[in-house]
């Protein structure tokens, strides 16, 4: 093999392996992203319960997926 075809395999492997890399955060960045998002719209919708004051806190986080302290503390109680 000539220099020059193994300079070029060398170069071509790292670009795989960059594009893979770049791929793999990408995927990393979207499900962060859609985790904050589930996060954010969970303590959104809390917050529009307890603006209704129907629910107790308890009930609110079983509605919606979070802890009852976090509940308490949205509400300013804790």
């Amino acid at each position: 093999m000539r220099q020059e075809d193994f300079e070029r395999d060398r170069i071509s492997g790292l670009t795989a392996a960059e594009q893979k890399g770049l791929k793999r955060g990408r995927e990393e960045g979207l499900t962060e992203g859609r985790e904050q998002g589930i996060s954010q719209n969970r303590i959104e919708n809390a917050r529009n319960l307890l603006a209704m004051n129907v629910l107790t806190h308890k009930q609110i986080a079983q509605a919606v997926g979070l802890s009852v302290e976090k509940v308490d503390e949205l509400a300013g109680t804790r």
